[in-house]
């Protein structure tokens, strides 16, 4: 097995876990960013400064002809922003002992996360077991919409869910429950449950509860998490996050990238597609997000369906930097370098790759199952490797622009 081989396969069994592959491996960051739009996990952004630019400026009077006038004196240090200073991690817990029922709390350690906002995370007991809660404070310039990633419901194909649900308060919020199992689709028994409310001013708030104390607990502690969906509700819409809300600065929009629109990458696959076959239940991410180059999709024939996962990206740099086609690459004879190999995994997914001569690199990944975190539903995919191989060096692919 190659290098690349090895990055590769690490890059899939990371996406099996649901953890974000670090390195140049562009498998795992265009999985993870095409489904990141889809999902529950709130995308880390960027902090912007809140403040408004303060200057010192003193006033100079001078009697000149004429009458006095005021001179601005010259600041003595460089400008700053104000940024707002983050409360403390004791007025954060607080803050959750006030919203939360009775209980016992005790701080989980180095769980702040690099996500942009106010994170804190706590082994909850109720009374008839511990559990992990969390909560992560951000602020954005509005309210988000209904249809915003973190208020949407995730792509049930890609992160499965037992029951999910996007609704308007009177208030004007918007709030987003969702109780889904953790690892492979609660065959462990890991169970999560979450809230997350948009308010008017901009204010975002997450909660989460689940049945062990840290993210892989075995065994597990309880059998379901120490809060329900009404519970965390309860709290996310109770007064008394103001406290600990004044030292969140804003966060600033997800920039916007370039790429494909993962409908038309549905449209033009379904024209190179097998005779018979037609794909159903797409996913794509939404292009408000900037999350393009991505899209999902499953085929049925007869014998259950099959999930396929197509992702597309500009590598036009890698082929001017001087591209080796190692690690089982084989030439076409229209200079269209391709590659396929499986990963074993559950279910198993078979991997065709095609690098262009223009620089515009297709992956496409087919499933024995109609989703992920779950058991194989059949033997195979749908598609065969061959026809992987030609849906991903069509020539019907093409650069955006």
């Amino acid at each position: 097995m190659t290098r690349d081989d090895e990055r590769t396969v690490h890059a899939l069994r990371g996406l099996a876990d649901r953890q974000e592959v670090r390195g140049p491996v562009p498998v795992a960051e265009l999985l993870h960013r095409g489904r990141r739009a889809r999902r529950l996990r709130t995308v880390t952004r960027a902090v912007a400064g809140a403040g408004c630019l303060v200057l010192a400026v003193g006033v100079l009077l001078t009697v000149r002809p004429g009458g006095p006038e005021s001179l601005p004196v010259p600041p003595a240090g460089p400008t700053q922003s104000a940024v707002p200073t983050p409360v403390s991690d004791e007025v954060l817990l607080t803050v959750l002992k006030t919203v939360l029922p009775a209980g016992s709390f005790s701080e989980v350690p180095g769980a702040g996360g690099a996500t942009a906002g106010r994170r804190l995370a706590v082994r909850f007991d109720d009374g008839t077991g511990a559990g992990l809660v969390s909560v992560l404070l951000q602020r954005r310039a509005g309210q988000l919409s209904p249809e915003a990633p973190e208020l949407s419901c995730p792509d049930p194909k890609i992160d499965p869910y037992d029951a999910c649900r996007t609704s308007t308060l009177t208030d004007g919020s918007v709030l987003r429950t969702l109780r889904t199992p953790l690892y492979g689709m609660g065959r462990d028994g890991y169970t999560e449950a979450s809230v997350v409310i948009s308010r008017k001013d901009g204010r975002l708030i997450t909660l989460k509860a689940s049945n062990a104390t840290v993210a892989k607990d075995v065994p597990l502690t309880r059998t379901t998490p120490p809060l329900t969906t009404d519970q965390l509700t309860a709290a996310a819409t109770a007064d008394g996050w103001d406290a600990a809300m004044a030292g969140v600065p804003v966060s600033a929009g997800q920039s916007r990238r370039s790429g494909i629109p993962g409908r038309q990458i549905v449209d033009t696959a379904a024209g190179l597609l097998p005779a018979g076959l037609v794909p159903a239940d797409p996913g794509t991410a939404d292009p408000g997000t900037g999350d393009l180059g991505y899209a999902n999709f499953t085929v049925r024939d007869g014998q259950g369906p099959s999930l396929v996962e197509i992702v597309l990206q500009d590598r036009r740099g890698d082929l001017a930097n001087g591209f080796t086609a190692d690690g089982g690459w084989q030439t076409l004879p229209d200079g269209t370098r391709v590659r396929d190999h499986r990963e074993a995994a559950e279910p198993d997914g078979w991997v065709a790759e095609a690098l262009r001569p223009d620089g515009l690199w297709v992956m496409v990944v087919a499933y024995n199952s109609d989703r992920l975190k779950q058991p194989a539903t059949r033997q195979k995919p749908v598609l065969t490797t061959e026809q992987m191989r030609a849906l991903a060096a069509s020539p019907a692919w093409r650069l955006p622009g």
